[in-house]
Order: structure tokens, then sequence, then C-alpha cells
């Protein structure tokens, strides 16, 4: 998610609907604009999304992209999770940063060529 600069909040709530494979779009509602928008999903993203579900997801009711691996799984995850989830891997070279500019420091350092396997 990183290749598309997306809030935590967004990640969150990025239900399984919202995903147009035909398409290749990704739509986010209740962005921080209040407004929905349909961005293009790269095609290494879509393919990482892809897996997730198939891969790894826990079974769920809900219709959310991400689920919970722990109790309660069936609640949604939330922007608190996504950020730690981020930040885990990055602890090691993360910059003191605060606000908006944790974004641009991520952004700047995966543009920089930083390999997938940093992230796992």
């Amino acid at each position: 998610m990183l290749d598309l600069g997306l809030r935590s909040g967004e990640v969150a709530r990025l239900g399984l609907d919202d995903i147009d494979w035909e398409a290749g779009t990704i739509t986010l509602r209740r962005t921080k604009g209040r407004r929905e928008d349909v961005m293009p999903l790269p095609e290494a993203t879509g393919r990482a999304i892809a897996a997730y579900p198939r891969d790894e997801r826990p079974k769920t009711q809900h219709r959310m992209v991400f689920a919970r691996h722990m109790t309660p799984r069936e609640r949604p995850i939330g922007p608190d999770l996504v950020r730690k989830t981020i930040r885990q891997p990055l602890a090691p070279c993360w910059r003191k940063t605060t606000g908006s500019d944790h974004r641009k420091a991520i952004l700047e350092w995966a543009n920089a060529g930083a390999a997938a396997a940093e992230f796992t």
C-alpha cells in the first residue's frame, strides 16, 4: 500500500468490494477529504492484496480486506494496527518524524529501492 500513499485509516477501512479487479482500480471511501477516490491499483499491490485473502486472511464474516489474526477476529482492524504493522519492519531505519512526515519518509524510503524482503 506504500505505492499508493494510503493513510492508515484508508487501509483499515478498505473493503473487498472496494477493489475492481477487472478495471484495475481501488476505491477509497471516507477519505480525509470526506470524498470517494478511485485510484489505479498497481499490479504488484494487486497481486499482494489478492494473495492475502487466499493465503493468510483468517475466516471472518466481515467484508474488510484486512482482518485480525487474533481475537476478536470479527472486529475489523483499526488504523493503529496498520501503523504498527508498517512500523515494526521499518524500526531499524525509522526516522524521527511525526504526522504526515511519516508517510513522506516511508515513501522516500520505498522509492529509494527498498526491497520487498525488508517488509517481511
